[in-house]
C-alpha cells in the first residue's frame, strides 16, 4: 500500500534531515578534518519483499543488509566496499581507525584496513544474526535460516533475493551450517541479553516487533 512506503519515505526523510543538522553543527565549528562519522542501522526493513511489510524480523537480506558509511580522517571519500562486513566489528573498526588499539576478547574484528585501502584481504568469510526464535548465518555464498526447527538454504550468488529455498536438495550443506550455527551458540560468541524491562518498555518493543 501506498501509505506504508510513504511512511517509510517519511522516516528516511527524519533521518536524513537530523543527520544533515549534526553535520553542519561539526562543520561550524570547524572540526570536520579531526570527526569520524559512521552513519549505520540495526536492521533494515521489508517493503513487501517475502510479503513482509515494514517488519524485520525474519533475517532476509533486506533486513540484515544495513547501509554502513564511514567518512573522516584516515578515509577514502567514494570508495565503495563489497566485502561482506558486519556491526560486530563497527566497535575494533572505530578504536583502530581513531588511533587506539582495540582490546583482546572481543567477538568482531576490526576492518580498518579496509577502509583505509590497506588491507583488501581481512573480509570476514562468516556472518550471523539471531532474533526471536530464528537465527541466520552466513558462509561464503551461502545463508541458513532456523525458524523454530525449520531451515531454509539459499545461494546468494544465483539467488540473492531469497527466492528459492535449496535445502531439500542440500541436507549435508544445511547440517553443517547447522553445526556451525550451534557451535557459535555454544561458545558464547553471540549472548542473548536478558534485560529487566517494565511493562510500558515492553509495550513499546511489542510495537516496534521486537517482541510478541
Amino acid at each position: 500500500p501506498q501509505f506504508l512506503e510513504d511512511a517509510y519515505d517519511g522516516e528516511v526523510s527524519f533521518v536524513d534531515h537530523h543527520l544533515g543538522l549534526l553535520l553542519r553543527a561539526v562543520q561550524r565549528r570547524n572540526e570536520t578534518e579531526h570527526t569520524l562519522i559512521v552513519f549505520t542501522s540495526d536492521h533494515g526493513e521489508a517493503l513487501f519483499e517475502h510479503n513482509l511489510a515494514l517488519g524485520h524480523d525474519r533475517l532476509y537480506g533486506e533486513v540484515m543488509s544495513v547501509p554502513l558509511v564511514v567518512a573522516g580522517p584516515g578515509t577514502h571519500g567514494g570508495r565503495l566496499i563489497r566485502q561482506l562486513t558486519r556491526t560486530v566489528d563497527l566497535y575494533p573498526t572505530i578504536v583502530e581507525l581513531v588511533g587506539g588499539l582495540p582490546p583482546s576478547g572481543l567477538r568482531g574484528v576490526s576492518r580498518a584496513g579496509l577502509i583505509q585501502g590497506t588491507d583488501e584481504a581481512t573480509s570476514p568469510d562468516m556472518a550471523l544474526a539471531v532474533g526471536q526464535n530464528i537465527t541466520a548465518i552466513r558462509i561464503g555464498g551461502k545463508k541458513l535460516i532456523r525458524l523454530g526447527g525449520k531451515h531454509a538454504l539459499y545461494d546468494l550468488e544465483t539467488d540473492p533475493g531469497e527466492l528459492r529455498d535449496i535445502a531439500g536438495t542440500h541436507p549435508e550443506l544445511v547440517h553443517e551450517m547447522d553445526r556451525e550455527m550451534k557451535r557459535y551458540h555454544a561458545a558464547d560468541l553471540y549472548m542473548e541479553a536478558s534485560p529487566e524491562v517494565d511493562e510500558d518498555q515492553r509495550r513499546t518493543l511489542r510495537t516496534l516487533g521486537y517482541i510478541e
